[in-house]
C-alpha cells in the first residue's frame, strides 16, 4: 500500500508493506526481515478458522481468561512466548514473533524428556512427516496411531511408511468428539478440515471418529493439528487423557479462542498438568503450540481413590489423596503492562479442606503410605486411613 501526502511544493510518499501470505522458508523470511528493517511492515493476524479478529476489543473481553492461562505456564520461555504472540496478534508487528522464536532442537529436547519410547497418536498426520520425525527422535519402540482425513495426504502417508519401514495403525478419518458423518473441506494440503465454514473449496462427506474408540494400548504422547477442530478432538480423547495422562502437543493458532479454550478443555479432563508454549519460526504466528505434561502421579495410577477394607469383621474406609505440588510462577515483566496484575512469587493449590475433604468428623486417624511403580520413577502417594 502506498499513501502519498502532497503539499504545495513537495510530495511525501509513505510506504506501508503488508504481508498477506504465510511462510516458514528461511530465504523468504530473510527477505521479509530485511524489508521490515527498511520499511514499516505488518503481517495482520487473521484466524485460520472462525469469525472475527483478535483485536483490542476481543482482548479486553477475554483478558481475565488469558491471564488465568498465563499463570499456568511452567517456564519463562512459555510466558514470554504467550506474551509476545499476543502482542503480535494485537499489532501485526513481526518483531514480537522474532523475540520468542525457538528452534526445533530446543522443542525436541523438551519433548524427549517427556515422551521417549511412549506410544504415540498423531491427529492430522498429513503425509506422515511428523510420525517419521517423532519416531526417529524419541524412540522406535513407540506403538503408533495416525489419523488423516484427506485421501491424497493419506495415500502419501502410506507410501512414506512403506518406504521408511514404519509400522503404524492408520485411519483415513477425521478425529472428532463423536462417531458421525462430517462434511470435509479439502484444501489439498495440511489445511483439510471438518470445521471449515467460510471457504469456497471442494467438499465431501467423510467419517468423523472418536479416537478413544480406536486405541487399544496405553498412550504416552498425542500430537494434534486438527485445523480448527482441535477442541472437538480433545473431547474425543477424554478417556485417554483422563486415564493415561499423555503428553499433548497441540496447535494453538487456528482460532481466536484457542489460547484459552484449549487449556480449559484439557483442564476439565485432567487439571494436574505442566503447561508450556513454543513458537517455531513462521509468519504469521503459525507453528505456535501448547505442550501439556502430566506428572507421574496423574492419570489412573493415583487420582482420588476410595476403598473399603474388611478385617476381622471390622470395617475401615481409607481415602488416598494425590496432592498437587505448589505451582511456582514468576511473572514475566513485559506482561505487567498488558495484564496489569501484581507480581507474585508463587501460587499455592487449593487446600484439601476447600475440596470438601476436611469436613468429615474423625474419631481416629492413622497415616497410610502406598507405593506404586511407574516407568519413570517410583512415586509415593500419601493417604490417611480414617477409623470410625
Amino acid at each position: 500500500f502506498i499513501a502519498a501526502i502532497f503539499t504545495a511544493s513537495t510530495a511525501v510518499i509513505f510506504v506501508l508493506v503488508i504481508v498477506s501470505f504465510a511462510t516458514q522458508r528461511d530465504d523468504v523470511l530473510k527477505n521479509i526481515y530485511k524489508i521490515a528493517s527498511e520499511r514499516e511492515l505488518y503481517a495482520p493476524d487473521v484466524p485460520v478458522y472462525g469469525d472475527g479478529l483478535f483485536d483490542l476489543e476481543y482482548f479486553e473481553k477475554n483478558k481475565e481468561k488469558l491471564k488465568k492461562i498465563y499463570l499456568k505456564f511452567a517456564d519463562d520461555l512459555s510466558r514470554k512466548t504467550f506474551a509476545a504472540t499476543l502482542a503480535f496478534k494485537l499489532t501485526g508487528n513481526i518483531s514480537f514473533l522474532q523475540e520468542c522464536e525457538t528452534t526445533e532442537d530446543e522443542e525436541n529436547i523438551l519433548l524427549d524428556n517427556i515422551i521417549r519410547n511412549k506410544n504415540y497418536i498423531d491427529i492430522g498426520a498429513y503425509n506422515g512427516d511428523t510420525v517419521e520425525k517423532y519416531t526417529y527422535l524419541h524412540g522406535k519402540d513407540m506403538k503408533l496411531y495416525a489419523f488423516e482425513p484427506d485421501n491424497k495426504n493419506y495415500k502419501k502417508m502410506i507410501e512414506r511408511f512403506k518406504t521408511k519401514n514404519i509400522l503404524c495403525k492408520t485411519f483415513n478419518a477425521a478425529a472428532w468428539d463423536k462417531n458421525e458423518t462430517l462434511t470435509f473441506y479439502s484444501n489439498s494440503g495440511r489445511a483439510g478440515t471438518a470445521s471449515n465454514t467460510n471457504r469456497a473449496v471442494k467438499t465431501k462427506e467423510i467419517q468423523g471418529v472418536r479416537v478413544d474408540d480406536f486405541i487399544d494400548d496405553r498412550i504416552g504422547f498425542i500430537k494434534i493439528d486438527a485445523e480448527g477442530a482441535d477442541v472437538n478432538v480433545l473431547k474425543g480423547l477424554s478417556n485417554t487423557i483422563i486415564n493415561d495422562a499423555p503428553c499433548i502437543k497441540i496447535a494453538a493458532y487456528h482460532r481466536n479462542d484457542d489460547y484459552f479454550t484449549i487449556p480449559e478443555t484439557v483442564s476439565d479432563l485432567n487439571r494436574n498438568f505442566k503447561l508450556y508454549m513454543r513458537h517455531l519460526k513462521y509468519i504469521p504466528g503459525w507453528d505456535t503450540d501448547f505442550i501439556f505434561e502430566f506428572p507421574v502421579s496423574s492419570g489412573k495410577e493415583i487420582t482420588l481413590i476410595s476403598w473399603f477394607i474388611s478385617f476381622n469383621k471390622a470395617s475401615f474406609s481409607a481415602l488416598a489423596v494425590s496432592y498437587d505440588f505448589p505451582i511456582y510462577t514468576s511473572i514475566y515483566s513485559s506482561m505487567q503492562g498488558i495484564f496489569d496484575f501484581p507480581h507474585i512469587s508463587h501460587h499455592l493449590p487449593e487446600s484439601p479442606s476447600s475440596r470438601g475433604l476436611g469436613h468429615r468428623p474423625f474419631t481416629a486417624v492413622t497415616p497410610v503410605q502406598i507405593w506404586y511403580e511407574s516407568p519413570r520413577k517410583k512415586a509415593l502417594a500419601k493417604a490417611s486411613a480414617f477409623f470410625n
